[in-house]
């Protein structure tokens, strides 16, 4: 059979230094030792030297080993291993999920019982143990430990789920929405083609962005087509998705959202001008009633619309956060969860608009960004915990 080697670190290196503890040190520990823990159980005989392995190296690694711990420390005490030498156990090392237990060698295993510590794990044995007070850094992550639940789509889940990780977090991919483009779209095509008759084309979102570009490069045009019009994005998400497209755009207004918007268009003079609105089906019409109370003209065309996924993912694990993004991820959640999931979790909000649709569920809103995008929103979270670090 073929096969393909792929090297890597061992998870006997990386899960130590994730913990916080150097293998080798240079006041410490001159050798390390890799040991297997969990031996054919067919074996009639351990193949360990005890004798030997138990004061060979100045740090033992021991792999696979919660198992027989009590027995791998009781055999490296008879072998002339001091019972006080530091020691300390490993579980799930490298995730969010990750727990170290210290002590010594006479009481690791008593301790790990106490504790109810199940494989996987690595045992370490050796003073570099004790330089883990100073070199811990997974662990002081804002996030560490953290479940947040994240309810976007699933292909626009990835950069959510990418940031809590770097901050510590386990993301708990929970999508209750699923984005559906309206196809055939004749009226979008019809404008598409007349698109030199907008005096401006207003995107509030990164999926009406991606849904009218891929409809213009359908109709065999491209971003020259809007050499006339300007560009109006809601937020830095959707610039910045405008911008993968090859546009730039004219306007992004303070505060991201519907009435940041209309902020910018009181700046201009929108009488008698046409506008395009390509949106989701059920979009809030701010925008619509400024432009066609100012005796312009809104085209608004839905061009998208957001169903229940057709996959329900079950809550198996209750998070300590949930994040809702938009209306839509509150109204399909409560739709397939209810109320009671909520229960004893923290909800953070993306923006005033998905806490006033949370509100209007009877949902008490723990966490609101105040910058309405991801980061704002991982901001807040973040925040959030550090005052209660604080004030404990």
């Amino acid at each position: 059979m073929e096969f393909e080697i792929c090297p890597g670190v061992t998870s006997a290196i990386s899960v130590p230094a994730y913990a916080g503890i150097p293998l080798t040190h240079r006041q410490f520990a001159s050798t390390v030792a890799f040991i297997t823990g969990h031996e054919d159980a067919e074996k009639s005989t351990s193949s360990i030297n005890w004798e030997k392995i138990a004061t060979a190296a100045d740090t033992l690694v021991f792999l696979m080993g919660i198992k027989n711990l009590k027995y791998i420390t009781e055999m490296l005490i008879q072998n002339n291993r001091p019972k006080d030498t530091q020691a300390c156990i490993i579980t799930n090392g490298t995730l969010p999920k990750q727990k170290v237990i210290t002590g010594r060698l006479a009481d690791i295993a008593k301790k790990a019982e106490e504790q109810n510590i199940k494989p996987p794990g690595i045992l370490v044995v050796g003073k570099v143990v004790g330089l883990r007070h100073m070199l811990s850094w997974f662990e002081t992550k804002p996030l560490f430990g953290k479940k947040v639940a994240i309810t976007r789509p699933r292909h626009q889940s990835t950069k959510l789920g990418a940031a809590l990780s770097e901050k510590g977090a386990e993301a708990i991919y929970i999508p209750v929405i699923e984005i559906e483009p309206i196809k055939p779209n004749r009226e979008l095509e019809e404008a598409i083609r007349n698109l030199k008759k907008f005096y401006g084309i207003i995107f509030t979102s990164t999926n009406a962005v991606d849904i009218f570009f891929d409809t213009l490069f359908e109709n065999k045009m491209d971003t020259r087509s809007l050499n006339s019009a300007y560009v109006f994005a809601i937020g830095e998400a959707t610039a910045q998705k405008l911008l993968t497209k090859g546009i730039v755009c004219d306007f992004v207004p303070q505060i991201w959202t519907s009435e940041g918007i209309v902020e910018i268009l009181k700046t201009l003079d929108v009488k008698n001008k046409y506008f395009l609105l390509p949106r989701a089906e059920d979009a809030r019409d701010v925008i619509v009633k400024y432009i066609n109370n100012n005796n312009g003209i809104c085209h608004v065309i839905p061009i998208y619309k957001t169903v229940l996924p057709k996959q329900i993912e079950d809550l198996k694990e209750k998070p300590d956060v949930i994040t809702f993004t938009s209306s839509s991820t509150v109204k399909n959640f409560m739709a397939i969860y209810g109320k009671a999931s909520l229960e004893n979790t923290l909800v953070a909000s993306i923006g005033p608009i998905t806490t006033e649709t949370l509100r209007s569920y009877g949902i008490d809103v723990s966490i609101e960004a105040k910058r309405h995008d991801i980061s704002g929103l991982i901001e807040a979270i973040e925040a959030h915990f550090k005052i209660q670090t604080k004030t404990r």
